[in-house]
Parts: structure tokens; sequence; C-alpha cells
């Protein structure tokens, strides 16, 4: 199972509930604030703006780290061999070599994808 944010924002523990673990999570860990994502699967992530810091300096973090989200949102990679689960510090996506962005389905400057499935 994997708990969830019930209500509140204080991070209390007495706010959170069980739920069934989703797919494509790791749940033999606990999911407090990054969730651990198996390869083949994309977290959902978005660039906030950095407290403190000019208007153009933004941070990557997972919608549900961000509290943004009640649950992890993760989905299937459209090249499953792209995406490689998530950091177990940042929580963030780990694509493989020479993929980046959105489900780890862009290819980095000076890579090139050869077939439609790679």
């Amino acid at each position: 199972s994997v708990g969830v944010r019930n209500a509140g924002s204080d991070g209390s523990r007495s706010r959170w509930i069980c739920q069934d673990c989703q797919e494509g999570l790791d749940c033999s860990v606990p999911i407090n604030y990054n969730a651990s994502v198996l390869p083949r699967f994309f977290q959902l992530t978005a660039r906030l703006q950095s407290a403190g810091a000019s208007p153009s300096a933004t941070r990557e973090v997972t919608t549900y780290g961000a509290g943004l989200t009640e649950l992890p949102i993760v989905i299937p990679c459209p090249l499953p061999a792209s995406c490689k689960g998530t950091d177990k510090a940042s929580g963030l996506n780990i694509c493989s070599e020479g993929h980046e962005g959105f489900v780890c389905n862009r290819c980095k400057r000076g890579f090139s994808r050869q077939t439609p499935q790679q």
C-alpha cells in the first residue's frame, strides 16, 4: 500500500491514509515525499520558480513531492527502455543515455533515433 496525504499541508502522519500500490511504483519502500518509480515508468514532474531567486530560475520537482497531487502520477513509458526509474535522493526521473524530456521520449543533442521504438 501507499500512504496518501488525506488533508492539510503540514505533512502530519495523522492525516495520511493507505491505498493500494499503483502500477509502476515500488511499494516495498515507504512513499513519503519521493516515490520510488520502477524502470519502464515515468513520474510526472513540474517546473516551479525557486524561492528567493530570479523569476527565470526554476527547479524541477515531482508533482507529488511538491504537494500538487495526492499520489505520485506514474505513467508507462512509450519507449520502455528509455525510462530507468527515479533517483533515490531527488525522486526525479532517470532517462537512459541519449534520452531526455517528458517520458524520456526526446533525443539529447548529439543523439538520434534509428527506429521509432528505440
